[in-house]
């Protein structure tokens, strides 16, 4: 039996968000629903996505299923810096609700994804005391111990590409088995201009797809 009687992909979940923690980001939980207009922002499945409304939604900041957790990610970020705050490091794992039909006849693809912002200075070894301002690298360095704590590292890519809202050279689509898994890299400089935030680094992974596959640890 595992501890606490987890399941093998809760205990993989949760050695995801330890990791995370233990490299300096912490843990933020924002809401399912979102803006249309924000719902699709992200998309790295290389298909049309479409949004998908609930019925009688309180208000349209929250009437549609999001599919990405990075929009609700950079409101966290906003609300910090609008308090003065120039450092933050956060991540988020939570369900997203894919779907790629105009019109909507099958429920929609659930998944897990985890992401994260990380803007300002960054505390890169809590251990060592290494403070540095974040980048790309930074970032990448991330992901890379993420995929040595699970064991995909040998089966991992990184390949220069683009996505909507990312900075086109400074973007790379994450590959497992050479299937999109997700994408790390900068914001566009002008959707950092329109949210009022500096440089911001992110990245989101597709967990469910990363779990799914046979790892030889926890």
């Amino acid at each position: 039996a595992r501890p606490g009687g987890l399941t093998e992909n809760q205990a993989k979940r949760r050695n995801i968000r330890n990791y995370l923690e233990g490299a300096g980001l912490y843990q933020a939980v924002t809401y399912a629903l979102t803006t249309p207009a924000k719902s699709a922002h992200f998309s790295f499945s290389g298909e049309e996505v479409y949004p998908i409304s609930v019925a009688h939604p309180m208000s349209e900041e929250r009437s549609t299923l999001r599919m990405s957790l990075l929009p609700q990610l950079l409101e966290v970020l906003q609300y910090n810096r609008n308090r003065s705050m120039e450092d933050l490091a956060i991540y988020e794992m939570g369900s997203v609700f894919i779907n790629c039909q105009e019109v909507l006849t099958d429920l929609p693809e659930e998944y897990v994804f985890v992401s994260g912002a990380v803007t300002g200075v960054f505390n890169e070894h809590l251990w060592q005391g290494e403070r540095k301002t974040v980048d790309f690298f930074v970032l990448k360095g991330i992901l890379e111990g993420l995929m040595n704590e699970l064991n995909l590292s040998e089966r991992i890519t990184y390949e220069a590409g683009e996505i909507e809202n990312m900075h086109p050279g400074r973007t790379a689509i994450v590959k497992l088995d050479g299937i999109s898994v997700g994408f790390v890299g900068q914001l566009h400089p002008a959707l950092q201009k329109e949210l009022d935030l500096k440089d911001t680094y992110v990245f989101e992974l597709n967990a469910t797809r990363l779990l799914e596959k046979e790892t030889d640890q926890m």
